[in-house]
């Protein structure tokens, strides 16, 4: 008789242990949607649209052939944008009105202020 009730309080706390867990999980995203909140408070999207002015980030294989070090500029442009598309990507021209690169995902670039 002990050892049948021994068995039953085993699965009950069982059971409260997957209250606990399912509790515990839904604590940890509620956490985490209050963190993710908070920190997109402080985000700003970078929307650019057609004919604004632009920095480029360089290409990274531009870097291996350093000739400046740590004072060559992180930058080039100032380029045109020429099409925005639906994805973050953008077509840019150069000054003269060439197309200068690829297209280029939007968090590579920021405004260009002359």
């Amino acid at each position: 008789m002990g050892q049948e009730s021994n068995i039953k309080l085993r699965l009950q706390d069982l059971d409260n242990l997957d209250e606990r867990l399912l509790e515990a999980l839904q604590r940890v995203e509620l956490y985490h949607a209050r963190m993710a909140g908070s920190f997109d408070k402080k985000v700003r999207q970078r929307a650019h649209k057609k004919g604004d002015l632009v920095l480029a980030v360089k290409r990274l294989m531009v870097f291996a052939h350093r000739s400046k070090g740590k004072f060559e500029p992180k930058w080039e442009g100032p380029f045109v944008i020429d099409k925005v598309f639906s994805n973050g990507a953008y077509a840019l021209l150069n000054m003269e009105g060439d197309r200068c690169m690829l297209l280029i995902n939007g968090k590579f670039l920021k405004r260009y202020y002359p």
